[in-house]
């Protein structure tokens, strides 16, 4: 069985975590700092835009992948990968690519919420046998 929608999304997330680990590795450059945050601001914005990814990606992506095994590939699945990959580049340009965008990052995190709620709720109809 191939698993299209949690492949596409692993390769989304994945390329999106690259682009904010390199944010953070040009803003170390910039700032002269090899090991934390080096009490910058900035740089405590990027290291957590990319810590946020890591953080909420991983368990997302389970969740879809449970429920593309369990019940197949389906257009909820695909919306809701769509509306969390939307959510993290929204979330990851607000708090990692401007000095404040309290917008974006309250919009990445709606949506990050409501896709998880999505998936989870997808989980528990195929759990409940519907």
């Amino acid at each position: 069985m191939a698993l299209r929608v949690t492949t596409t999304l692993l390769i989304g997330l994945s390329l999106l975590l690259l682009l904010l680990s390199w944010s953070v590795i040009q803003q170390r450059r910039k700032e002269g700092v090899s090991l934390g945050d080096g009490d910058q601001l900035m740089m405590r914005r990027k290291i957590r835009a990319q810590g946020n990814l890591a953080e909420y990606g991983p368990m997302f992506v389970l969740l879809i992948a449970v429920a593309e095994i369990t019940s197949g590939a389906s257009v909820l699945l695909w919306v809701f990968g769509l509306i969390f990959f939307i959510a993290r580049v929204l979330h990851g340009i607000g708090l990692s690519y401007t000095q404040n965008s309290p917008v974006l990052r309250s919009m990445g995190m709606v949506l990050t919420l409501t896709a998880f709620l999505g998936a989870i709720g997808l989980n528990v109809l195929v759990l409940l046998g519907t």
